[in-house]
């Protein structure tokens, strides 16, 4: 009769075991980076969205914070949602006549976005001619992991660029998780 011995049954154990702590934490980065990937893209899509539509209309593209997918906050921060619209009466609050061109769902994942930018940290605009009216920088970071975190910094070009560095160079880190 062929079989397997307590002992051999519990080698077996320690080594998945083993194996298993150190494929975890591996796959909890993978997870971190594939989800900060895609909150990356959705910001710039939206930025890049928003510039396109104050081209065509002729009028301003906003991306504002927004917990409701309706309207800007004036509260929170981003991870909480944002939206992209054309601001036609320059009031920086979508009203019901202005389209809305894309909702940003709040992010179940582990992404925190914030953005540094002035006048406000709030909202983005664009002006008519596709030119930044401010600029600023949206930080994202996935708290846990320093090593996880991107920049989409955005000119007075308008243009949205992506990166993992400081403006010194250095690698773009994300404070630890406290």
């Amino acid at each position: 009769m062929a079989g397997l011995t307590l002992i051999e049954i519990l080698l077996a154990l320690a080594v998945s075991a083993i194996l298993l702590g150190l494929g975890i934490p591996a796959f909890s980065s993978l997870l971190g980076s594939s989800e900060l990937t895609t909150r990356v893209n959705a910001l710039s899509a939206s930025l890049s969205l928003a510039r396109s539509a104050a081209i065509r209309e002729g009028s301003r593209g906003m991306v504002c914070q927004s917990r409701d997918g309706r309207r800007c906050s004036r509260g929170g921060d981003w991870s909480e949602g944002w939206i992209v619209f054309v601001d036609r009466n320059h009031n920086r609050q979508r009203e019901d006549t202005e389209p809305l061109l894309h909702a940003q769902p709040a992010t179940r994942d582990r992404v925190h976005i914030r953005f540094r930018g002035f006048p406000s940290r709030r909202y983005f605009i664009y002006r008519p001619d596709g030119m930044a009216k401010m600029n600023g920088t949206f930080i994202l970071c996935v708290p846990g992991e320093p090593a996880l975190a991107r920049a989409v910094i955005v000119s007075w070009s308008g243009r949205p660029r992506i990166s993992d560095r400081r403006a010194d160079g250095l690698p773009l880190r994300c404070p630890a998780a406290s």
